[in-house]
C-alpha cells in the first residue's frame, strides 16, 4: 500500500480528499524516508508528489504540528506588514529617481524601472 496507489490519486483531478486520506495513512513511511533516510527532496517529490503542493504541504504541517500553516502565515504576515510597508517605502523613496512607473498586471502592482 501506499506510495503506488498514492501517486496514482495524485494524478486524478478533484480527488483532494482521498489524496489527504491516503496522506494519513502513509504518514509513518513519509517519516521513515525523511528522518531516517535523509531522503533527498528530489526523491521525496518523486515518490511522495502530493507532497510538493501547496495543500499537502499545509496539511503536512498540521499533521506534525497541530497548527495551521495558512493561519499562522497570514496571522504573521498581518503582524509585519507595517515594518514591510515602512520597508518599501523607504526602498522606493532611495530609489525613486529610477523609477519611470509603476502599472497593473494581473491585479497586482509592479514598478518600471
Amino acid at each position: 500500500m501506499g506510495g503506488r496507489l498514492l501517486q496514482d490519486e495524485v494524478k486524478k483531478k478533484n480527488n483532494d480528499q482521498t489524496v489527504n486520506d491516503l496522506m494519513k495513512k502513509t504518514f509513518p513511511l513519509r517519516k521513515k524516508d525523511i528522518v531516517v533516510s535523509q531522503a533527498l527532496i528530489a526523491d521525496i517529490c518523486e515518490r511522495w508528489p502530493a507532497l510538493c503542493t501547496e495543500s499537502q504541504v499545509c496539511e503536512e504541517f498540521a499533521r506534525i504540528t497541530a497548527i495551521s500553516l495558512r493561519s499562522t502565515f497570514y496571522q504573521k504576515l498581518d503582524q509585519h506588514t507595517p515594518k514591510l510597508l515602512r520597508l518599501f517605502e523607504k526602498k522606493v523613496g532611495v530609489h525613486r529617481d529610477r523609477i519611470s512607473s509603476v502599472g497593473q498586471a494581473e491585479g497586482g502592482m509592479y514598478l518600471v524601472v
